[in-house]
């Protein structure tokens, strides 16, 4: 199981890498805004 995955990771790197981004980018639209909302 852990070797798949470990396979896995090593051919898409990238679209786990791009996966993580766009979780991260949606959280800093989500957070703007919130801030927008307060203010």
């Amino acid at each position: 199981m852990v070797r798949i995955l470990t396979e896995i990771l090593k051919r898409d790197s990238w679209l786990l890498a791009s996966l993580i981004f766009l979780l991260g980018a949606f959280r800093i639209i989500r957070t703007d805004e919130n801030v927008f909302e307060i203010a």
